[in-house]
């Protein structure tokens, strides 16, 4: 169980989770859907140089494209499960903290 007293638990969690939906929000007002854009452009890229390299008319700059966009999804999906593991553990603390109440009751 946790040092933290319950009610810092609870908080701590609870502001994980604004923060990952203030994120979110934040991303929806620009227009996108947190990593859904970089990802369709990630998977337009690769459709094209797949499609070049049958074509054998391949490009560097094509072949760089691909893998720019594949290094900043991979950068935003580190950032998003960093976040998302830290949530997590909020969770499982503040589950631990109820089953504690739980079983005194008891």
């Amino acid at each position: 169980m946790s040092l933290l007293p319950k009610s810092t638990r609870s908080s701590s969690w609870s502001c994980s989770l604004q923060q990952i939906q203030k994120q979110i929000k934040e991303h929806q007002k620009s227009g996108s859907s947190m990593m859904l854009t970089e990802l369709h452009l990630t998977v337009k890229a690769g459709h094209n140089l797949r499609n070049q390299i049958k074509s054998k008319n391949t490009t560097r700059s094509d072949v760089e494209e691909l893998k720019k966009r594949c290094e900043e999804l991979e950068k935003e999906i580190k950032l998003f499960e960093g976040k998302l593991k830290e949530m997590y553990k909020h969770l499982i603390s503040v589950r631990m903290a109820l089953l504690g109440i739980l079983s005194s009751q008891f």
